[in-house]
C-alpha cells in the first residue's frame, strides 16, 4: 500500500529523480548504480578470479649420483693407521641410490595446475621433505691400507620458489629453487693397516647443516593428475668428520634424475 502511494507521488512530481533511495526499496525498485560503480565491481570479481591460490602436491623418486671433493689432499685416520694420498670423491664414499620426496606447491595464480588449469605462467612457493640413503663404498690407500664405508642417510627440509608454464592443454615445464637444511646420518667404517690390523670407528659424524637445490620437470596432465620427468642438482655444505680422521672435503653434490606423479587442485 505504501509503495504505492509512493508511486502516485513520483507520477504526480514528473519523475522520481528526486526520491530517496529507501523510497525506491520501499515501492520495490532496485537501487540504480552509476556505470562506474558497474564498472569497479566487475574489476573486483576479476581481480579475485586471478588471484585465487592454486595448489600442487607430489610425490617424486630420484635416482642420485653424489659427485664433488670427498677429500682434496690427504685422508689420513689416527697416527696414519690409513693414509689415503690422492683426491677422493664422494662416489667413492658412497654409491648412487633411490631416494624419495615429497613436495607442497602453493600457486599465486589461476594458471597451472588442477583440472580448471589455464595456458600460461604462474608462479609460487614450494616445499620440499626428502629422505635418500647412499651404499658404502670402499676406498684404497698406497700403502695397504683400505676403508670399508657404510651406508649414509641423507634427510632435508628445503623451502623456495616455483615457477610453472602450461603449454597448450595438457603438458606443462617447472622450474624450482630452494634452500634449507640437511640432516645427514653418523657413518662408521672398518679401518685396515697392514698386517691385517682391523679397527672400527666413526668416518662422518651425525650433522645438520646446509642444503640447496635446483631442479626442473617436463610433464603431461590427464585432468588434475600429472605425470613428469626431470633433473636435478643439490649443492650441499659436507658432514662433518669423525673426531679421529681428518679430512680437507668440499661440498657434497648430486645429479638426480626424477619421476613423479602430482595432483593439482
Amino acid at each position: 500500500m505504501l509503495g504505492s502511494i509512493l508511486l502516485l507521488c513520483l507520477a504526480a512530481s514528473g519523475g522520481d529523480e528526486r526520491l530517496p533511495g529507501w523510497a525506491r526499496s520501499l515501492a520495490g525498485e532496485e537501487p540504480a548504480r552509476s556505470a562506474g560503480a558497474e564498472d569497479l565491481l566487475q574489476e573486483k570479481v576479476a581481480a579475485t578470479e586471478v588471484s585465487g591460490l592454486t595448489l600442487n602436491v607430489g610425490a617424486h623418486v630420484r635416482y642420485a649420483i653424489p659427485f664433488g671433493a670427498a677429500d682434496r689432499s690427504y685422508l689420513v685416520y689416527g697416527n696414519g693407521l690409513v693414509v689415503v694420498d690422492q683426491y677422493v670423491s664422494w662416489a667413492d664414499f658412497f654409491h648412487a641410490a633411490w631416494g624419495l620426496d615429497l613436495e607442497l606447491d602453493i600457486f599465486f595464480a589461476k594458471n597451472g595446475p588442477g583440472k580448471n588449469r589455464e595456458p600460461g605462467f604462474n608462479y609460487g612457493v614450494t616445499i620440499l621433505l626428502q629422505t635418500d640413503e647412499f651404499g658404502g663404498g670402499h676406498l684404497h690407500d698406497s700403502f695397504g691400507g683400505s676403508i670399508a664405508v657404510d651406508n649414509l642417510t641423507m634427510n632435508s627440509f628445503l623451502v623456495g620458489g616455483k615457477v610453472i608454464h602450461t603449454i597448450g592443454g595438457s603438458f606443462y615445464a617447472d622450474g624450482m629453487f630452494a634452500l634449507g637444511a640437511v640432516h645427514y646420518s653418523g657413518v662408521e667404517g672398518t679401518f685396515s693397516g697392514p698386517g691385517f690390523l682391523q679397527v672400527r670407528d666413526q668416518l662422518l659424524e651425525d650433522t645438520w647443516t646446509f642444503a640447496s637445490a635446483f631442479r626442473g620437470h617436463a610433464g603431461v596432465r590427464l585432468g588434475p593428475v600429472g605425470i613428469v620427468l626431470g633433473l636435478g642438482f643439490r649443492i650441499q655444505a659436507p658432514p662433518s668428520e669423525g673426531p679421529r680422521i681428518s679430512m680437507n672435503s668440499g661440498a657434497f653434490w648430486t645429479f638426480d634424475l626424477d619421476l613423479g606423479v602430482e595432483l593439482g587442485f
